[in-house]
């Protein structure tokens, strides 16, 4: 009897199950038959409201160009997932507030990320952003010369004797330690320049002369540097200023090279060309002789000058007498004793023209003809620089030629582009080395 149950039972749910395949495959050929008559006029997330038709989607700027719907986005990596769609974006710290995108910050333009906008965070390894690759502007720096931003020792520069940070130049009065004469490990380097003149009091003479070349360490034709001539003393040579080292009372052996490559390492001074000539001139049959301020007055505008110009990166775009005159801001000229009276005459007194800068150290004697000059051509001084040892003869000398100098002359303003120094010392390479650590930092300050 249960058994007989359980057969009609099966024979019943059979009947059923068929009867539902039979009538489901009847609504597929129904549907099937509105799928192909149905115009689809009416939709309602993605089914026809007419047949019921579930629509199967072609996407095109995030909606179906069929129903119309709008993709409801899963997003992927900044892309939708259904419609393939890129997500547009809105950034707010790095991440998207659309899909969740965090930006990888791939490429930076000014230090602002191109894609999502935000400023870079920098992390600064010698003025550069080793993330953006940016260079740091260097828009302000503390009273130490630390950049505000990246932390780069800067350079002070001195208007009216401060910088715009507060700063004073660093001044010594008395010698200077050591330690600044020590080698560096970042060294310039100097090159010995023949070069031949005509004797301008004899013009059919022609005489034999020779300068020294500092180039700072890093040198490069791609950057553009000051020139600074100094001019050794009486008994000196183009060396004085450069490689030779000489020993003083005060027992420090003075090397000008070394403390070149101290001051530009140390970012006291920017990196500078200086160029020291030796005033003798070997005449033939004569022998080595001083042929005069007169003699280097012309040499230096003539032939110094321009092979300078055209050897080395500076500001004058050749050696021509108007791009001198036009770079004048750019070149300085000073010397110490005898080669002070040099910077007088043969740069302030007959080269106002190209030079622009000036250091007189113990020595001072053309001043009325300096007057003369300043007051005679419509032209500015940048610096005046002069200075003399508390126990050198010629302090009194150059005390007295800088006061009348600054008192005759409406182009130089004691404190502003004029000052006078008198240090510890007395007429000694320990005076004229702390005299041009001071002078140093006051030129090519201004245009």
């Amino acid at each position: 009897m249960k058994k007989r149950t359980v057969k009609n039972l099966l024979i019943v749910l059979a009947s059923l199950l068929g009867l539902a395949a039979a009538a489901f495959f009847a609504f597929l050929g129904i549907n099937t038959h509105r799928l192909k008559t149905c115009a689809h006029e009416s939709w309602d997330n993605g089914v026809c409201l007419t047949c019921g038709y579930v629509c199967g989607h072609d996407w095109e700027d995030g909606a179906c160009i069929h129903c119309g719907m709008v993709c409801d986005h899963k997003w992927e990596n900044g892309i939708c997932s259904i419609c393939r769609i890129p997500c547009p974006h809105q950034w707010k710290h790095g991440t998207c507030t659309v899909c969740g995108m965090v930006c990888s910050h791939e490429q930076y333009k000014n230090g602002i990320c191109f894609a999502c906008g935000e400023v870079c965070s920098h992390e600064w390894y010698d003025g550069v952003c080793t993330v953006c690759g940016m260079v740091c502007q260097h828009v302000q720096h503390d009273m130490d010369g630390f950049c505000t931003s990246c932390g780069e020792k800067q350079l002070h520069h001195y208007v009216n004797g401060a910088c715009v940070c507060g700063a004073q130049p660093i001044v010594y009065t008395h010698a200077l330690p050591h330690e600044f004469f020590d080698m560096c490990s970042e060294q310039g380097s100097v090159q010995v320049v023949n070069y031949s003149a005509p004797l301008y009091a004899a013009q059919s003479v022609t005489v034999s002369k020779k300068m020294s070349v500092y180039l700072p360490y890093g040198y490069s034709e791609d950057k553009k540097y000051n020139v600074l001539v100094m001019i050794h003393g009486a008994s000196g040579s183009d060396g004085d200023w450069m490689d030779n080292i000489i020993d003083t009372e005060h027992g420090t052996a003075v090397c000008m090279r070394n403390l070149y490559d101290y001051m530009i390492q140390q970012r006291i001074i920017e990196p500078l060309i200086i160029v020291s000539p030796y005033t003798d001139s070997y005449v033939p049959g004569g022998g080595f002789m001083d042929t005069g301020p007169e003699q280097f007055a012309q040499e230096v505008k003539a032939i110094i000058l321009p092979y300078i110009v055209d050897h080395y990166s500076t500001y004058a775009e050749n050696g021509s007498l108007e791009e001198l005159q036009a770079a004048r801001a750019h070149f300085g000229i000073g010397g110490c004793s005898n080669g002070a009276l040099y910077v007088e005459r043969a740069g302030m007194a007959e080269n106002l023209g190209v030079f622009s800068n000036f250091v007189c150290l113990s020595g001072f004697s053309y001043v009325r003809d300096v007057v003369k000059s300043l007051e005679s051509q419509d032209l500015s001084v940048s610096y005046l620089y002069a200075g003399a040892g508390t126990a050198d003869a010629q302090k009194d000398f150059v005390i007295d030629g800088y006061e009348y100098i600054v008192e005759h002359s409406e182009k130089l303003t004691e404190g502003e582009n004029a000052h006078i120094e008198i240090v510890t010392g007395s007429h000694t390479w320990d005076t004229w080395a702390a005299l041009f650590f001071n002078a140093a930092q006051l030129l090519f300050q201004s245009e």
